[in-house]
């Protein structure tokens, strides 16, 4: 043991510890930016309260809003539909769905503009912004009912100038019935300076004719009172280009004709259980989870749910309550059409979807009033979706000798 050799052994011994003390540093680093990572991917969703990789929103406190939300973009697109969520509180929209539902006046960005927002990206990459339905439409409301400050003021100045007699007594013109007078010719709005209050624009918005779509949606509203609907299920959409971007998509430009492409089903509290009682005899255990996993056997799951089918259609106590059952069992069948694609051969699930056809033929030759139902949408809507389903049926490849499935309804 020279001093020498004690002396690199020394050297190598201090840069043995600061290898040790600079790992330890970078664990610890990267142990606390993964727990803040965990913490800020950590918040639950306030619907189905699990803490998971899904894609979620996170609506930040604001001045109005004291509490930070957090929903699974999925969670918040079924709060208000699933009966076992039951969370109409929690539903979120996009922007392209609060105009589809209330329209895109004025009031409905200047709301927008005061509402909390989330954004999130979807699978293909593309950001999506949502927003909570119900805080929305409470701030819309209060944006509606918000009142013309600036004209108040105008007409409060006037009056304490007649008291003190500064200026003659004028006819306070209405500036609201000239600029629609000037504007009507060429149906444009007319172009309010921002400091505006946003009732004008409403006045002059309801005062303007209304489109197809709006003509559409009042119709459609009043049948389903009429008939105690609790919603409506849509099958056809109204009619656009393929490359038609969702976030620039209007519906109350839409033409009369893209407007009657629309076909809905209208649902009732009724309607709604048996649909949920067949999607429960088919799915089985998988019913209302988020995720599914199907296989091959899907499809002798399929059939043996058909043949519990017939047992609970023929027992059924009216054609109302049959057609209810045959809708729910084949809207179920096409959402989750698995089955059609992957079978064994001889698996027999072409003769299903033929006595399906036959059962469909023979309650459709009912009335609508026998089966409950309403002829302006729910009778041309069930023919769109039996359409459909026909064409999903029919156009799946078969294997070997299998038959191919023919829907003749």
């Amino acid at each position: 043991n020279t001093p020498g050799s004690c002396l690199v052994e020394r050297r190598l011994e201090i840069s043995r510890i600061k290898t040790i003390t600079f790992t330890r540093q970078k664990e610890m680093t990267e142990e606390e930016v993964n727990s803040g990572k965990k913490e800020e991917k950590g918040a639950m969703c306030h619907i189905c309260g699990r803490n998971d990789d899904r894609a979620v929103c996170h609506f930040k406190a604001n001045q109005d809003s004291p509490g930070d939300i957090f929903i699974h973009v999925f969670c918040g697109k079924t709060a208000a539909i699933l009966p076992n969520v039951n969370r109409p509180d929690l539903e979120i929209l996009t922007k392209a769905g609060i105009k589809n539902k209330h329209g895109t006046g004025v009031s409905v960005t200047l709301a927008l503009q005061r509402c909390r927002s989330a954004k999130v990206a979807d699978p293909t990459n593309r950001e999506q912004e949502y927003y909570l339905a119900k805080e929305f439409e409470k701030t819309y409301l209060a944006v509606s009912k918000e009142p013309n400050e600036e004209e108040d003021n105008q007409r409060t100045e006037e009056k304490e100038h007649r008291r003190l007699g500064d200026v003659e007594p004028q006819t306070v013109p209405n500036p609201m019935f000239e600029e629609y007078s000037n504007s009507e010719a060429q149906n444009v709005p007319p172009d309010y300076s921002d400091h505006e209050q946003p009732n004008k624009r409403r006045k002059h918005e309801e005062m303007l004719p209304k489109s197809p779509y709006q003509f559409e949606m009042e119709r459609l509203q009043q049948v389903c009172d009429r008939c105690r609907g609790v919603g409506y299920s849509l099958i056809r959409g109204v009619a656009r280009d393929s490359d038609a971007n969702e976030d620039d998509f209007d519906p109350i430009q839409c033409t009369q004709e893209q407007v009657d492409h629309v076909r809905v089903i209208v649902i009732t509290k009724e309607r709604q259980d048996r649909m949920e009682e067949m999607s429960k005899l088919i799915l089985g255990e998988q019913h209302g989870q988020e995720l599914m996993s199907f296989s091959t056997s899907f499809s002798y799951q399929v059939i043996n749910a058909w043949n519990a089918f017939t047992v609970r259609f023929q027992e059924a106590a009216d054609w109302e309550e049959k057609f209810d059952l045959l809708l729910g069992f084949t809207d179920t069948l096409k959402e989750h059409d698995i089955w059609m694609h992957d079978h064994e051969i001889g698996w027999g699930g072409e003769k299903m979807v033929r006595q399906l056809a036959l059962s469909w033929s023979l309650v459709l030759r009912r009335n609508d009033q026998e089966l409950g139902i309403d002829p302006e949408y729910t009778r041309p809507g069930i023919i769109a979706l039996l359409e459909q389903f026909k064409e999903a049926a029919e156009s799946a490849e078969e294997h070997g000798e299998d038959e191919p499935m023919k829907f003749e309804f």
